[in-house]
């Protein structure tokens, strides 16, 4: 399953928002410099987790500089009462985005690229929407040229989670880096990164020890309680899996995925019972929940 970054919490960065995340239910949303999504890659939960990116007017006169401004386009339905035209080429990108219309949103960054090659802002806009486009190649590169224009944190936070998703050292390259005076919650992003990293090419002692110190800086990041319970009941220690995901739940009631992957944990085990009650409690948090509603007709209608 391609690596989805949950690029809404882990960034949505000023002036160059993130809008990371497309259709796949894994991961959630943390936050950066403003807010940095980030999403794991061993889940097989789909989930529209967007970044959220709050994308701003921008001066297309020069190649390399960025004025902004809140855009309103999201509340437009069709592209039949919206002047698409009119509108700056951000604010049609967000609209186009809005509306999963991933092919017209490239194909418009793409433009202002072959106007302005050298615009990292328009470079990092490419890096998302590919990712979100399930294109993470293609995102990889995007960003690895916008770094080359200008090394913005919040980019090179995005590529380190691409990277340890593929399993590419580098990430540790970039980590490492941002981690020189670093402490709490942007600790937290790293060692979720590194555990995401460390999981993605095999060594999963490695990924639970830095999950527990994404913990240990953040007790409320939840997905750094998903992964290594995940991990957990890959390894057969599924009891310790349900431990984790039960502090979890503890520490966010209303944590959805921590009930829905309960129920996962349980079924593992072959405790029937606890599972349907673990994703009838999904259910009750996020009624939408496609994952935890086929799960539980599964075991009900046997």
């Amino acid at each position: 399953m391609p690596c989805l970054i949950i690029l809404t919490e882990f960034y949505q960065y000023h002036p160059a928002n993130v809008l990371l995340l497309n259709p796949m239910k894994y991961l959630s949303i943390f936050i950066f410099i403003l807010v940095l999504a980030i999403s794991s890659c061993q889940s097989d939960k789909k989930e529209k987790a967007l970044s959220q990116q709050s994308t701003q007017q921008h001066d297309t006169t020069s190649s390399g500089s960025a004025t902004s401004a809140p855009i309103s386009v999201s509340t437009a339905t069709s592209e039949d009462n919206i002047h698409l035209e009119s509108l700056a080429p951000e604010d049609r990108i967000q609209y186009y985005r809005d509306h999963d219309n991933y092919s017209k949103a490239i194909h418009l960054v793409d433009s202002m690229l072959a106007k302005q090659q050298a615009n990292q802002r328009w470079w990092s806009i490419k890096g998302m929407l590919h990712f979100e486009n399930n294109d993470t190649i293609t995102a990889i590169t995007a960003f690895e040229k916008s770094i080359d224009i200008f090394p913005l944190a919040e980019d090179r936070m995005n590529l380190a989670m691409l990277y340890a998703c593929k399993g590419n050292a580098k990430c540790l390259t970039i980590t490492n880096e941002l981690a020189k005076g670093s402490k709490g919650t942007l600790m937290a992003k790293i060692n979720f990164i590194k555990g995401t990293y460390y999981n993605s090419i095999g060594k999963k002692e490695q990924a639970i020890a830095a999950f527990d110190e994404c913990i240990h800086d953040n007790y409320t990041f939840m997905e750094a309680y998903r992964e290594k319970a995940l991990i957990l009941c890959s390894i057969n220690k599924c009891t310790e899996g349900i431990n984790t995901l039960i502090k979890a739940v503890t520490v966010q009631n209303g944590y959805e995925d921590g009930y829905y992957y309960l129920g996962q944990c349980y079924e593992k085990i072959g405790n029937t019972e606890k599972a349907i009650e673990s994703y009838q409690t999904a259910l009750l948090y996020d009624s939408k929940d496609k994952d935890a509603e086929a799960s539980l007709n599964r075991l009900t209608n046997r």
